[in-house]
């Protein structure tokens, strides 16, 4: 792996390193930079030396990464001035994620090993493989507005923005997120695009569709967070379908443009109808791990902004960013996808994505994947074994007037699904064996034994103002007398102290240790108190039987809040509503809670995404 650095850095340095964060998108300063970093590796090493320095690449850990290009920036630019080596570390730690990014595929969703027909023959096979240039963004930064979520991993970048992976420290699931960073499109994005993001995160889950979970479209950097799908795209399996007969290939190829046409029909019919915009295979995405290929179609909600960017910065339709990429933000537009009406600047059709559609099925059926069809498209389908019926259908979907193709992609997909024939009837299911019920359980003991009922009343001091609730049942009620004062304790009885929020402080809190001998004392609320911290809560573990705390608008931290969660692992309830120095770091320890049935979470972790997570690890809790 450094020596392909080492000849990337050499490279970059003999063009100019301004130039990283100046050059044009598709411009001449990456190929001229791939073209000369490909002499170089050729003049010291073997072709197969440079697959096998990518292969480590690709396998680089990122704090290797970050290494190795700290080392060999120090060498290279250690003559120039200090802001140059510092955008060139930052070029090159990118380079094992541009390389994972462009060798993803279906087998590999990682992209951490080489495919066997990879091949390194030319200065563009080494461009597909570099970073489109120096992020804005660094790993490690926090998600702005979404407290707990990190860049983790730069998986794609451009002239629209960048794309990361980002991570949570609660939510074990990653998240794809994009970030525009255009001026125009960033204006387009809150001014014009708002509505038809909100409709598109409002629709709920669609199984072909990548779904857009958040979005903050204001500040300097807007982004959307979507499910990341690291599968691949669909060229790797365009590229495995050319392996198989004509016939077995044109039914793979029908069934996966059905299954596309039906998702995208789906946002279609709605009222008014949303389109993509921005079809192609790089953003169909293929769900990694599934035994089948599930094909998911990501940026419904943006593919207009994507679009008119990319038509305004590069109108000749050239690609504007380098490498295999799997969503817009790192794809490149070109008018092979767009209809003559989209290209000459229409409204949203939904017969524009039916051309897209119909150029995609061409390219499935054919392998080309770096050509529409053309006048002579019928007779390149007949020489791939293609069928008549579905020749003449794509034939139909690529047509220039829009009145000749299907008026939608729904209709598309029934013309498909007649095309595959009825689907095959599944295998009667076993009858089902219905056990009987089991024998109910003998009814619960006394829940008071006898000796407690005859249990005198006892009194006891409490030198600290509150007031207390008793309960023997569901509900709560006051126990008579003011405190501070003596108190009658009942047998059998379970009982809360709240405090006022008005002069409770830690040192009030500390004398509870006067009751720490009570019987039943479950519950203490200091919600309110805006002078209690986290010494308050180590004044708690004097409490024993402790099962609900209430600190909801104290001013205790993260630190205090995660020892008193540890301390009682059997908390049933826990308040941390309007706690704004918490963060979502004590989520993972309210997860851990084993008899948790509500709480309330603080400002900073109070999102859908947490909530979601923490309900299904904590099966019928409640999140207030």
């Amino acid at each position: 792996m450094r020596a392909l650095i080492e000849c990337v850095a050499q490279a970059v340095m003999g063009r100019g390193v301004r130039g990283l964060c100046e050059f044009v998108p598709g411009g001449p300063y990456l190929f001229d930079v791939a073209g000369d970093a490909y002499r170089l590796f050729r003049e010291k090493r073997r072709a197969d030396q440079l697959r096998a320095d990518v292969a480590a690449a690709a396998a680089a850990s990122a704090d290797e990464a970050r290494r190795v290009a700290a080392e060999v920036a120090q060498e290279v630019a250690a003559a120039g001035p200090p802001e140059d080596r510092l955008t060139l570390e930052l070029y090159l730690a990118q380079v094992p994620a541009a390389v994972r990014a462009s060798m993803k595929r279906a087998d590999d969703p990682s992209g951490r090993t080489v495919p066997p027909d990879f091949a390194l023959d030319a200065p563009a096979d080494l461009l597909r493989v570099l970073p489109a240039g120096v992020p804005k963004f660094r790993p490690g930064d926090a998600l702005p507005g979404r407290p707990g979520w990190g860049l983790a991993e730069l998986i794609g970048s451009g002239g629209f923005g960048e794309v990361w992976l980002v991570r949570h420290t609660f939510i074990p699931q990653p998240r794809a997120v994009k970030f525009c960073t255009d001026p125009l499109a960033k204006a387009k994005l809150a001014s014009h695009e708002g509505q038809v993001i909100a409709r598109v995160m409002g629709l709920g889950h669609h199984p072909n569709i990548v779904p857009l979970l958040d979005a903050a479209l204001d500040g300097d950097a807007p982004w959307l967070m979507y499910e990341y799908v690291g599968g691949g795209s669909l060229t790797d399996l365009v590229h495995r379908w050319q392996a198989l007969a004509g016939a077995e290939r044109e039914r793979a190829v029908v069934a996966a443009l059905h299954e596309l046409a039906a998702a995208v029909g789906h946002f279609h019919r709605l009222a008014p109808p949303i389109v993509h915009r921005d079809l192609k295979p790089s953003n169909i995405l293929v769900s990694a791990g599934a035994t089948t290929h599930a094909l998911r179609i990501t940026d419904f909600g943006i593919g207009g902004v994507a679009v008119d960017y990319l038509r305004t910065q590069n109108p000749r339709g050239q690609s504007v960013m380098s490498g295999w990429l799997e969503t817009s933000l790192r794809g490149s537009y070109t008018p092979l996808y767009a209809s003559p009406q989209q290209r000459g600047g229409g409204p949203p059709d939904p017969r524009d994505d039916v051309h897209a559609l119909g150029v995609i099925g061409y390219q499935m059926a054919t392998g080309r994947l770096d050509q529409a069809p053309g006048i002579d498209a019928a007779e390149d389908l007949a020489e791939a074994g293609i069928g008549g019926g579905f020749v003449a259908l794509l034939s139909r979907c690529v047509a220039q007037k829009p009145e000749r193709r299907p008026k939608d992609a729904g209709e598309l997909a029934e013309k498909l699904a007649e095309l595959l024939g009825p689907a095959p009837k599944p295998a009667p299911a076993p009858p089902v064996v219905v056990a009987p019920p089991p024998a109910p359980p003998p009814p619960p003991p006394s829940q008071q034994p006898a000796d407690a009922a005859r249990s005198p009343a006892v009194r006891q001091p409490v030198p600290f103002r509150a007031i207390a609730f008793a309960r023997t049942g569901a509900d709560w009620a006051p126990v008579p007398g003011k405190l501070p004062g003596d108190i009658t304790l009942r047998p059998g009885a379970a009982y809360r102290l709240a405090f006022p929020a008005e002069g409770t402080t830690d040192a009030t809190v500390e004398k509870l240790r006067a009751v720490r001998d009570w019987p039943n004392l479950e519950a203490i609320d200091l919600s309110g108190c805006g002078s209690v911290t986290d010494a308050a809560l180590g004044h708690l573990g004097a409490l024993p039987g402790l099962k609900a705390v209430n600190v909801a608008d104290t001013a205790v931290t993260d630190s205090g809040v995660c020892r008193l969660l540890t301390r009682f692992p059997d908390l049933e309830a826990v308040g941390l509503a309007g706690c704004r120095r918490l963060s979502a770091a004590v989520v993972p320890y309210l997860a851990r809670l084993r008899k948790l049935t509500a709480v309330t979470l603080p400002p900073r972790a109070d999102t859908a995404d947490v909530r979601r997570e923490l309900a299904r690890r904590r099966r019928g809790v409640t999140v207030g």
